[in-house]
């Protein structure tokens, strides 16, 4: 534990608040759910991928007028169903992974207490309604298709404005589009809105706990910042897109130990030690030794070798003269 007086020790992130090392229990429950976990959100970005993929397929029409949208969306809603399911199921087994990323975090440092309340409330409010709104676009295509508008009687309308609106919802664009309204109300679009800044606030408090103690690198923690802002700001689309699949995947190979090159050596040691950069692991590499777990550059860099080779500059010259 550290006070506010004494000196944080190198390789610790400043902004932790009291830094510790995991003690023994902590990392053998670590190890016990590493592979439930990892593979929690591997599998999670593998299947939000498939969805993504097939989701694009299923609404994919040569225009963008909601009457054509509607028509591919019912000759393809089983697919769409699958989706729906796949989208559930994936965003369930992220919460998983980030929660045991979240302890894992917490066994380093104190770190926000809200972030599990953020990750599995959000997540699965979220979850729920895409779910739902998945089953709506399902819903809204079907009325479409086998409720056709119906003919009013034109004749019997003697106001011009009325008649004017009476004859534009007789037109099939104007008629899928009064569905997709009656299918998606404003209140149900400003619940979602409001439950992705939930569900964004907790991606990204995760991924910014979990760098912070030496559990995801700087690219990968930036990463998942960046999904989580994408999901928390609606003027940004709303959502991570195709960088969720990235992140989901790298956070899962993470955890297994399967990442490219190794995980930082907070997992091991269980101190809350940041993750070495490319250019301290090239040293490193360069120098025959392995990355010290305390952060800090290793020897043999350089400066070492400059100062090396002063000294045999100065060895010469002194031989030089005494000849």
């Amino acid at each position: 534990m550290t006070s506010g007086a004494e000196a944080v020790p190198t390789g610790v992130d400043p902004k932790l608040k009291n830094p510790r090392p995991a003690t023994a229990e902590e990392l053998a429950w670590e190890r016990k759910y590493m592979k439930i976990a990892g593979g929690s959100g591997a599998v999670a970005g593998v299947l939000l991928l498939i969805s993504f993929f097939l989701k694009a397929s299923a609404l994919k029409s040569s225009s963008s007028d909601a009457d054509k949208v509607l028509r591919v969306a019912h000759k393809n809603a089983s697919t769409l169903q699958v989706v729906a399911v796949l989208e559930a199921i994936s965003i369930i087994l992220t919460i998983v992974a980030l929660y045991y990323l979240w302890r894992a975090a917490r066994h380093r440092a104190d770190v926000a207490k809200i972030i599990p309340a953020l990750l599995i409330a959000g997540g699965l409010a979220v979850g729920i309604l895409n779910f739902m709104s998945e089953f709506a676009v399902i819903s809204a295509a079907s009325d479409f298709v086998k409720h056709p508008v119906a003919h009013t009687n034109l004749g019997a309308i003697t106001d011009p404005d009325k008649y004017r609106a009476a004859v534009e919802d007789l037109a099939p664009k104007k008629h899928a589009e009064n569905i997709v309204r009656d299918h998606f109300s404003t209140g149900k679009q400003l619940a979602l809105y409001l439950l992705n800044v939930v569900w964004g606030a907790g991606l990204a408090l995760t991924s910014l706990v979990a760098m912070r103690t030496g559990l995801l690198s700087r690219f990968i923690g930036i990463l998942g910042l960046i999904v989580g802002v994408l999901y928390a700001v609606p003027l940004l689309g709303g959502g991570g897109g195709l960088l969720q699949f990235v992140w989901y995947v790298a956070v899962g190979l993470v955890i297994s130990n399967v990442w490219p090159g190794g995980r930082g050596p907070a997992w091991d040691s269980g101190e809350p030690v940041r993750w070495p950069g490319a250019a301290e692991k090239r040293l490193a590499m360069e120098g025959g030794r392995a990355a010290p777990a305390n952060g800090t550059p290793p020897p043999g860099g350089p400066d070492d070798e400059s100062s090396a080779r002063a000294q045999r500059r100065k060895r010469k010259k002194r031989g030089g003269s005494r000849r």
